[in-house]
């Protein structure tokens, strides 16, 4: 398969993680994040992007590497608002916009010569509805007299739109794109867009029709081999902002992410003035998005003064897990933390004692500014730190021996929900970047039944965090196509080329 580009958008925290794979990104006059949860998406697993802008319009902007005549394009659609909107495709040769498709707020599909706005060479009406998801196939080829466009839906055989003999090549000379955009028109515009699959009409198998293709993310789930090294892990290292002032028997629990399992010993918190009193802190798993079970107490500490307070975790070294976890602070005080930005609080009022509450029971929770923690995490299990989503220095591994290579198993495609028909390729990727001076370039191996194989050839490493991915159609231990059961067993990570 002539593999373009893909993205699931599976592992994003942010908008500004978007620009790992994208090359660009215009929101508007509207700075929230676009990035959608699970329980957004079409079948509740991992995320999507929501096209949003208040003023001007919204670009998704990512250049393909190659030349390609005939482009195949699948993703995944749900338009949440009408009232002159519409979500677009285009195509593009650099910057020049050679032919759009059009999704509008009446229910047609629309396809343009040039822009969005261009010469429009066909419709079809009644052919979207507002608040489904549908999957969408478009072939495009390009060409100023003999271009066309063709559209299905959810896998059907039978074009919703079909134009032929119609000029694609609206922007340049060249009967060719080498790059795409996702986008809106205007202000209060909103879509949801997942599974995108760009691919080209020549190359190899396949490159035809592929009907209704969904990207599903296997983070890491063990580590086979371990060359680079675990880079520091901390929970609640962040910048001091604000302060957050707390009453006294009162349990204040506050939900941080840990970027990986590992043990802790203590944890710390900074006071902004002396307390007469007892301070404590503990650990809570995250149950449906409140503190749940208790994890580990502290020793507690009394007559704290002002700065570093670091309270002891009993039956140190504890285990802390990968993922959301709630950090209980606890007085018989009035106290003020020093604390960053706003996050998740929950509250239970409960006169100071000895112990914390197994399980705490505590209120509605709501939103307030984190206090900054101490919190580091010991011996980070290698794999836990490159799990999704992006979180840049919160969780990673280093390595400058050319030469070194982690391997990694996966997830499996039922921890998924996932019983695929037929898998139309295996497409592995990491996140990175350089730190050093000098080059350093990056191989992604996959390794199945044994077999060792480069999934992508070496990359240049830049100095900010990049995608770098690779695509194997076929699986190289039997060169058939891939099934359950080998994606399951895959093996995948990156390797120091040079």
């Amino acid at each position: 398969m002539a593999y373009l580009f893909g993205d699931g958008f599976d592992v994003y925290s942010t908008t500004s993680d978007l620009l790992t794979a994208w090359d660009s990104i215009f929101q508007d006059g509207h700075t929230g994040n676009i990035v959608l949860p699970a329980s957004a998406t079409a079948f509740g697993l991992g995320g999507a992007v929501a096209t949003i802008a208040n003023l001007g319009g919204f670009r998704l902007t990512r250049a393909l590497g190659q030349n390609v005549g005939t482009l195949y394009v699948n993703l995944r659609l749900k338009r949440t608002t009408s009232s002159s909107h519409y979500f677009y495709l285009q195509l593009l040769d650099g910057a020049a916009a050679q032919a759009t498709v059009r999704w509008n707020d009446d229910g047609s599909l629309t396809v343009h010569t040039g822009g969005a706005t261009g010469t429009q060479r066909g419709q079809a009406t009644g052919a979207t509805a507002q608040n489904v998801w549908d999957s969408w196939q478009i072939k495009a080829v390009v060409h100023d007299t003999a271009g066309s466009v063709e559209v299905r839906k959810n896998g059907s055989a039978t074009p919703t739109l079909l134009v032929g003999g119609v000029n694609t090549r609206g922007g340049s000379t060249n009967a060719y794109a080498n790059g795409l955009v996702l986008g809106t028109n205007n202000g209060g515009a909103v879509s949801h867009c997942d599974d995108l699959l760009v691919w080209s009409g020549s190359g190899a198998a396949p490159n035809d029709w592929l009907g209704d293709v969904r990207a599903v993310t296997l983070a890491p789930a063990s580590t086979v081999q371990a060359q680079f090294t675990p880079g520091p892990a901390a929970i609640g290292n962040i910048t001091q902002t604000t302060t957050r002032s707390e009453n006294a028997n009162t349990i204040a629990a506050f939900l941080y992410q840990s970027p990986a399992q590992g043990h802790a010993s203590s944890i710390g918190v900074t006071l902004t003035s002396t307390i007469t009193g007892s301070l404590n802190a503990a650990l809570y798993a995250d149950n449906n998005g409140a503190p749940g079970a208790l994890i580990a107490q502290g020793s507690g500490v009394t007559n704290p003064t002002a700065g570093l307070v670091t309270i002891p975790l009993q039956g140190a070294p504890v285990t802390v897990p990968q993922g959301p976890v709630w950090v209980a602070l606890w007085a018989s005080a009035n106290c003020t933390f020093a604390a960053g930005a706003s996050g998740t609080r929950a509250g239970q009022s409960l006169t100071y004692g000895a112990s914390f509450p197994n399980p705490m029971v505590p209120g509605t929770p709501g939103s307030a500014a984190q206090p900054v923690l101490a919190l580091a995490l010991a011996n980070p299990v290698q794999h836990s730190l490159l799990r999704h989503p992006t979180d840049g220095d919160a969780g990673y591994v280093y390595a400058a021996t050319v030469g070194a290579q982690d391997l990694y198993g996966v997830e499996t495609l039922a921890s998924k929900g996932v019983a695929p028909a037929s898998i139309v390729g295996v497409a592995p990727f990491v996140v990175a970047k350089r730190s050093d001076s000098g080059t350093r370039t990056l191989q992604v191996i996959a390794k199945s039944g044994g077999v060792e194989a480069a999934a992508a050839g070496s990359d240049a490493v830049s100095l900010s965090y990049q995608r770098l991915v690779g695509f194997l159609g076929t699986d190289p231990a039997t060169s058939a196509a891939w099934t359950p059961s080998a994606v399951d067993a895959l093996q995948l990570g990156p390797k120091i080329s040079a």
